[in-house]
């Protein structure tokens, strides 16, 4: 699949690049992003989806096959302010970095819907994640590298307004 995806101010950019001239196809909120400003681009895992962080709208699902884009449905309006970064960690699961000082994890639960548990930074902006062979997700902050592991997530999950900090 030679295929390059962008995030823009207008939104994203399809272009796919197999046949002798690029195809270009362009969406925006108006095809179903939840925002014109596209931050983020990331592979689901799925064959042809993608996720798409926006500056102030939350997430989309872009589907490369079919040429569609639709808005994520979550337990809550969208309220972590603009996403910095998606990790992938399956076709049904991510992590996502807020610069409202969140980390976020989303799971489809069906179609365009998704539960969302969010984890409060509150002293520092999430910028880039990394996932490591243990499971464990490095975070480049506005403080330095942090480090949150597996099991403290899964033992500690900590409601806003508790904070995840050293």
């Amino acid at each position: 699949d030679k295929r390059l995806l962008a995030g823009t101010d207008q939104g994203i950019s399809d272009i796919d690049l197999q046949g002798t001239r690029p195809v270009i196809r362009t969406f925006s909120s108006d095809q179903g992003l939840q925002d014109n400003i596209a931050r983020v681009v990331k592979a689901t895992g799925a064959a042809g989806k993608y996720w798409v962080g926006a500056q102030q709208g939350g997430l989309s699902v872009y589907d490369s096959r079919n040429h569609t884009c639709y808005r994520l449905k979550i337990n809550d309006n969208w309220q972590w302010g603009q996403v910095n970064d998606i990790l992938p960690v399956s076709p049904r699961k991510a992590w996502v970095a807020t610069d409202d000082g969140y980390l976020l994890e989303i799971r489809m639960i069906s179609g365009d819907s998704a539960t969302v548990s969010s984890y409060a930074c509150s002293d520092k902006k999430i910028n880039t994640m990394l996932l490591d062979k243990s499971g464990n997700i490095w975070c480049a902050t506005s403080k330095g590298i942090s480090l949150v592991t597996a099991e403290f997530l899964n033992y500690f999950s900590l409601a806003t307004p508790f904070s995840l900090s050293e």
